[in-house]
């Protein structure tokens, strides 16, 4: 099963009408043939009927969510959901395939649910983040319960790390979903434009200290904001992970051809 498999059997779980008929059928086939295929959609299914369950039949929580939209929360903490209810305490136990569920976690009144799955023959972990409103959430940074581990997240909310065996369970009952508050071009050299414009009351300046070396210099423009935690530098493959410490990060970026984004996290 390709990545290419997984994001067709994705949409075929959710929204089967959105695939092409011709390509819906090879999907069908698949699942219907191929064991990892199989599991995948069935562990597919059991997230999205517990994101289902949880998000719904609150209305008052819909109600806050729509009114957060005009000044979402920049940290959303993650607790585990509800382990009593039948359709999530399915998604949150067992094996299927080559995949075991290790942690469902929620922000219930911000409409935020997060799957963190083991995939044991390629010692990964999967972090599939799923919410009301994709896009306030997509290119988040999901933050483990011991801060030792974060995983960048694409548009799409479905992240990867490596070494899942080596990361201690416990760590992952809880933890943080970080906003992606700004993200624009990076190149060695040039100034990131509009960084002072920083969503949620930041401010950022930016300063290149050599011929790659990017100095980012972070402060909330309120009492009540933390400071920026985490900046992202994307190359198109991957996510370099840089912290902000004293509210500062330092970021080497090589000096090529290539435009990479950056991005910053609360």
């Amino acid at each position: 099963m390709t990545d290419e498999d997984e994001t067709l059997i994705e949409t075929y779980v959710r929204r089967p009408d959105a695939l092409d008929p011709t390509i819906r059928q090879r999907v069908e086939k698949l699942v219907a043939e191929d064991a990892e295929a199989s599991a995948w959609a069935r562990i597919l299914q059991s997230t999205y009927e517990a994101f289902d369950t949880m998000s719904g039949g609150m209305p008052d929580v819909v109600d806050r969510f729509v009114d957060s939209l005009f000044n979402p929360p920049t940290v959303l903490p993650l607790t585990p959901v509800d382990r009593s209810r039948p359709t999530v305490l399915s998604a949150d136990s067992g094996q299927a395939g080559p995949f075991e569920s290790i942690a469902v976690l929620s922000s219930k009144a911000n409409g935020v649910m997060v799957r963190i799955l083991r995939d044991r023959e390629r010692d990964e972990g999967r972090v599939y983040v799923l919410a009301r409103d994709a896009d306030v959430y997509g290119h988040a940074l999901f933050e483990s319960g011991d801060k030792r581990l974060q995983v960048p997240l694409p548009k799409d909310g479905f992240g990867r790390f490596d070494n899942v065996s080596e990361v201690p369970e416990e760590t992952l009952q809880q933890g943080w979903l970080r906003r992606c508050l700004w993200s624009g071009p990076l190149v060695a050299g040039e100034a990131p434009a509009d960084l002072l414009q920083i969503a949620n009351g930041y401010a950022v300046r930016a300063e290149w200290t050599g011929p790659t070396t990017l100095e980012l210099h972070s402060t909330a423009r309120s009492a009540d904001r933390p400071a920026l935690c985490w900046a992202g530098i994307d190359d198109g493959d991957s996510v370099d992970i840089v912290g902000f410490e004293d509210e500062m990060a330092t970021i080497v970026v090589p000096r090529d051809d290539e435009t990479r984004v950056l991005r910053l996290f609360g």
